[in-house]
């Protein structure tokens, strides 16, 4: 009996796809039902079906999926197998949304909120999307060409795997019905999307959201619906506005990390950039990685490279250990970008480019750190596949350049980021900063350093570039910054006249310091 249940289902299944082929000249009616089925199968081991099934693929991802899962796994690779089976059943919108249900979960569990909303962001793009292409929904007045792109500004990943094909277009029953696939539900959905950017403390992802909301709601008339938009838009920019400007929002941090050896598999010599959650340290990141994959891949050798550099491959068994690089980067930006990314979010959200600089000197030394005038830079900017944070806390660094900074451009560069310490300092006007800043910049011990700098790189013998005026104009700006930072101070110290000494020492040194660059500046 059950090997006749077993023919029987398989020829239905057949069956299905042949009439689905010979009516519609595709299968996507056919797909969409298997699909939504088979998420509702207790265990998947115990599907069978032929390997010139049509089906086949579908199953054999979710049965790798299952396998998978059950062995023991980082949190960043399960999270992409979750990625992987929800868009294996995107033939049925249903069953995607109901697998990226749980990959929201899963982020919200673990705490990296950020991944959490992009997921959010993404489950409201694929059912705005297909309500509105089977004509459920409403979108044209938006003016967009497609529904799920009112979203892929905030998720970029929209672009890519939110998209309902043309032949997409139809309504039979199982397809786009289930409860998230009606107005009401998108719009809670909306309405929640907010709530947990308040709760996340990323208001500034509630306040983009609601901005697209509520045209939606205002288009159908549900004003109560739209109040409450309001409200959640009102709290975002409150809660904003009381933020002081130099609290750190702790948006997490980025790290590139880097696989070798032969017991990684596939992952072997592949690299990744890491989003980490609030504060947490490279020594964390680090030791996470290491006691992880010494535990997963035993008796085999974990060891961790902590040079930052180009590693020689050459130099490492990978054959018998494996190697985890970990290095801290920062974001990357364009000069354009820079002038259009003012805010901590800004700077935080919708990254593709990270960099990390690895000091250097040429020669036979082979030191990394020397005098201000053999001291170079080099500078290894990563791009990844898509922008972070995304709905993965991972992704992949598909590229990789180099650009060596000559000793004078790092001299201006440190100078340059000196000058924004202190320009931010005064705008914050954060006293005690300021009071340490100008100790590091005027006191007599460290006049050697600016002084040195300017006598090096701007005597009339040297070789003149375009940085030798940067750096004049930056000595220049560089005075004027601490005279305005001192004329701060002596106020304040009035309030705090146990200071008065040390007031009277900076104006000393900010003295001795104009005298002695007046003749390079």
């Amino acid at each position: 009996d059950s090997i006749e249940s077993l023919l029987f289902c398989l020829n239905f299944l057949k069956t299905l796809f042949e009439v689905d082929m010979k009516n519609f000249n595709n299968i996507r009616r056919s797909m969409s039902i298997c699909c939504r089925s088979i998420l509702s199968v207790m265990n998947i081991k115990d599907v069978t079906i032929f390997e010139d099934s049509l089906f086949y693929p579908v199953v054999r991802r979710l049965k790798d999926y299952e396998q998978k899962r059950k062995e023991k796994i980082s949190e960043e690779h399960l999270a992409e197998l979750k990625i992987e089976r929800a868009m294996t059943l995107i033939h049925s919108p249903d069953a995607a949304i109901q697998c990226i249900d749980s990959l929201i979960s899963f982020h919200q569990e673990n705490e990296y909120y950020a991944e959490e909303l992009q997921t959010r962001i993404f489950k409201i793009a694929i059912g705005f999307e297909y309500l509105g292409c089977t004509g459920k929904m409403d979108y044209k007045y938006l003016n967009i060409e497609r529904p799920s792109l009112l979203f892929a500004d905030e998720c970029p990943l929209i672009k890519e795997y939110v998209r309902c094909p043309p032949d997409g277009m139809f309504t039979i029953p199982s397809y786009c019905d289930s409860p998230p696939f009606s107005e009401r539900s998108l719009l809670c959905d909306m309405l929640h999307l907010i709530t947990r950017a308040i709760e996340s403390k990323l208001f500034e992802i509630g306040v983009k959201m609601a901005d697209k909301f509520w045209p939606i709601m205002e288009h159908h008339n549900m004003y109560s619906l739209g109040a409450k938009v309001f409200q959640g838009f009102t709290r975002c920019y409150r809660e904003m506005a009381s933020i002081p400007i130099e609290v750190d929002r702790l948006f997490g941090r980025y790290y590139r990390i880097s696989f070798y050896g032969k017991c990684f598999e596939d992952k072997d010599r592949t690299c990744y950039i890491y989003r980490e959650k609030k504060l947490t340290h490279l020594f964390e990141v680090s030791k996470r990685l290491t006691d992880f994959y010494s535990d997963l891949l035993q008796p085999t050798v974990i060891e961790l490279i902590k040079e930052a550099g180009t590693v020689d491959i050459s130099s490492l068994d990978l054959e018998n250990k494996g190697y985890i690089q970990v290095t801290f980067v920062e974001p990357s930006f364009q000069k354009s970008e820079k002038n259009q990314r003012f805010t901590p979010y800004e700077r935080n959200h919708l990254l593709k480019n990270f960099f990390f600089d690895t000091p250097f000197t040429k020669g036979d030394s082979g030191k990394a750190q020397s005098t201000i005038d053999q001291q170079w830079i080099r500078r290894t900017v990563l791009t990844v596949e898509q922008e972070m944070p995304s709905i993965s806390k991972r992704a992949k660094i598909i590229k990789e350049t180099e650009k060596e900074f000559a000793p004078i451009r790092v001299a201006y560069r440190q100078l340059r980021d000196r000058i924004t310490l202190l320009e931010n300092a005064i705008n914050q006007a954060d006293y005690r900063n300021i009071q340490q800043l100008l100790h590091g910049s005027l006191l007599v011990q460290v006049n050697e350093g600016p002084s040195r700098m300017a006598e090096l790189f701007l005597a009339e013998n040297n070789e003149k570039s375009k940085y030798t005026e940067k750096l004049k104009k930056a000595f220049n700006l560089f005075l004027k910054v601490n005279e305005k930072a001192l004329d701060m101070h002596s106020k304040w110290v009035t309030d705090h006249p146990e200071f008065a000494p040390l007031q009277h020492e900076l104006e000393s040194g900010l003295l001795s310091l104009v005298e002695k660059l007046s003749k390079w500046i």
